[in-house]
């Protein structure tokens, strides 16, 4: 018998992501930018990371981290891959909860509001972490979704409360991150 998430699993690792042509295009693009690339990371990386924090990659930032790794400050640093935090949403939770503390942000999902500003980051924090999409991060406060596992889904700023798409897909958010013609 199939699970939802076993059928799901199934399906997503069907799912093509960009070609070699594009993901060869994007590095070359960036490269002109300034972006320092390393060897892209493996099957055997993938899997290790997947099974450490709890993610799948996108199809289409899978292929295009597998062709070339961009390096540098604001880029995800996924090696060495024991370094990584076993939770990749932390950064982006703890924004969210800095909102409800300090700018009385608050949401109905969350429950009912708390008497102090320390409750409501608890309850907040609680169902973040239990409710929110896993999230893979890319460049500064940039990311995916882990799920639904889909090529050609949006890339997505997240700063605290202030969450917006910022590409239609990966090749559209790298050229619009640094400038250049998809």
């Amino acid at each position: 018998i199939f699970s939802p998430q076993r059928l799901f699993g199934l399906v997503c690792t069907m799912v093509i992501g960009l070609s070699p042509e594009v993901c060869a295009s994007l590095v070359k693009n960036l490269q002109a930018k300034g972006v320092k690339f390393e060897a892209g990371l493996t099957d055997e990386e993938f899997t290790a990371i997947e099974q450490r924090c709890g993610i799948k990659f996108p199809p289409d930032l899978r292929a295009f981290l597998a062709t070339a790794l961009p390096v540098g400050d604001k880029w995800t640093h996924w090696r060495p891959i024991d370094q990584l935090p076993t939770n990749l949403n932390t950064g982006f939770v703890e924004g969210v909860v800095f909102d409800v503390e300090q700018n009385n942000v608050w949401s109905d999902s969350f429950g009912v509001r708390g008497e102090s500003d320390a409750e409501n980051a608890v309850k907040a924090r609680q169902w973040l972490e239990s409710h929110a999409p896993k999230l893979v991060p890319i460049y500064a406060h940039r990311a995916m979704c882990s799920s639904p596992c889909v090529a050609e889904q949006p890339v997505l700023s997240i700063w605290q409360t202030d969450i917006i798409v910022y590409g239609f897909d990966l090749p559209h958010y790298l050229s619009e991150e640094f400038h250049f013609e998809p």
